[in-house]
C-alpha cells in the first residue's frame, strides 16, 4: 500500500512538468500529424522514470525492513471483549495482533486439601452405608429433631432420631447412648432420667419391642440402649428405607430455679455413642458394630429452654 501511495504521489509530480510547452516545439517542426507520436514517446518516458523510482523505493524498503515483516503490524488492533475460563476459574482476554487468547496461568504444585466431608462408613466396612434425613449422608451417619415446650411438661416426646440405610443392604442398630446436660437436668437429674424413655416407630418401648437393655447413670448424666443381635426380631432398618426413634421424658419433674431460665438438652456426644452392624446377617453380626464417624458427632437430639421460675 505504501509503495503504491508513493507511485501516486511521482506521477503526479511527474505530470505535470510534462506540459504543453515542453512539446509545442517538436510539434511545430514534426506538423499535426505526428503529435500523437510524440505524446506517445512522452508518456513512455513518464513510465520509464516511473518504473526507475519503484525500484529505487524497492530497494530502499528492503534496507528498512530487511526481515520482510509487515510494517503494518505496529499499527492497534482492537479485538472483541470476550474472555476464556481458565482450570484456575481466572479468566483471560485476547490480545495481539491476530486477538488470541492469553495462555491460562500456570497450576500451581502446591497440594490442595479437600473440604469434603469423609465418608460415615470405615473403608474397611462393607458395603452398606447410613444415610440421613436433614445432614448429607457423607458428613453425618444419623439425624435429629428436638421438640418444642412451652413450659413443663408430663411424658410427652423431646425428640426424635432418624436413621435411614442405603440401596446396598440393611442396617442393624446395636446401641446408642445420649448425653444429658444443662442446669435442668442438674435440677432434676436422677429423678428427670428415669421417665426417659426411647420409642420405636409404632410409640412402643424398645426395650420391650426390640429386647433392649437400657442403662442409667444419673452422676455422668447419660442413658444407654444396647440391641441384642441375635434375636428373632432386632432392629432393623431395611435397605433403601429409614426408621425414627423417639426421645420420650417427663420435663415438670425438673424444678424451677429462682430468678434463673433453664436450659437440658440431650447428645449423641462420641462417634461410640452410636453403633451399627452393616447388614443383618450372621457374617455382619461376626464383623462387630460400626461405630459413627468422628465427623458425624456431636448430634443433638433434644434442646430444650424455659424461662426463670417455670
Amino acid at each position: 500500500m505504501k509503495k503504491i501511495m508513493v507511485a501516486i504521489v511521482f506521477v503526479g509530480m511527474v505530470l505535470p512538468s510534462l506540459s504543453f510547452a515542453d512539446t509545442l516545439p517538436q510539434a511545430a517542426s514534426t506538423g499535426t500529424a505526428d503529435l500523437r507520436t510524440l505524446y506517445e514517446n512522452s508518456l513512455r518516458q513518464v513510465i520509464a522514470l516511473l518504473m526507475q523510482e519503484l525500484a529505487s523505493l524497492e530497494a530502499q524498503l528492503a534496507a528498512e525492513n530487511p526481515t520482510g515483516t509487515n510494517s503494518s503490524s505496529s499499527v492497534p488492533v482492537a479485538c472483541t471483549q470476550e474472555v476464556e475460563l481458565c482450570p484456575d476459574g481466572s479468566y483471560v482476554g485476547r490480545s495481539g495482533p491476530v486477538c488470541a487468547f492469553a495462555a491460562c496461568p500456570v497450576a500451581s504444585s502446591s497440594v490442595t486439601t479437600s473440604t469434603a466431608a469423609a465418608p460415615m462408613i470405615p473403608a474397611s466396612a462393607p458395603s452398606s452405608t447410613v444415610s440421613t434425613t436433614n445432614v448429607p449422608a457423607a458428613s453425618s451417619g444419623i439425624s435429629a429433631a428436638s421438640a418444642t415446650q412451652i413450659g413443663k411438661m408430663p411424658l410427652q416426646r423431646i425428640g426424635t432420631i432418624t436413621m435411614g440405610a442405603s440401596s446396598a443392604g440393611p442396617i442393624e442398630l446395636g446401641s446408642l447412648k445420649l448425653t444429658f446436660s444443662g442446669n435442668g437436668y442438674a435440677a432434676g437429674s436422677s429423678t428427670f432420667l428415669n421417665t426417659v424413655t426411647l420409642k420405636d416407630q409404632n410409640s412402643v418401648d424398645v426395650a420391650t419391642s426390640f429386647g433392649a437393655t437400657v442403662t442409667r447413670d444419673a452422676g455422668a448424666g447419660t442413658m444407654s440402649w444396647t440391641f441384642p443381635a441375635a434375636v428373632a426380631s432386632p432392629l432393623v432398618v431395611s435397605s433403601g428405607s429409614r426408621l425414627t426413634l423417639q426421645l420420650w421424658g417427663e420435663t415438670d419433674v425438673i424444678p424451677g430455679i429462682a430468678g434463673t431460665a433453664e436450659s437440658l438438652s440431650a447428645v449423641i456426644q462420641n462417634p461410640g455413642d452410636l453403633t451399627f452392624y452393616d447388614g443383618a446377617d450372621p457374617a455382619a453380626i461376626a464383623a462387630g458394630p460400626i461405630p459413627l464417624s468422628v465427623i458425624a458427632v456431636p448430634i443433638t437430639v433434644s434442646s430444650l429452654s424455659w424461662s426463670a421460675g417455670m
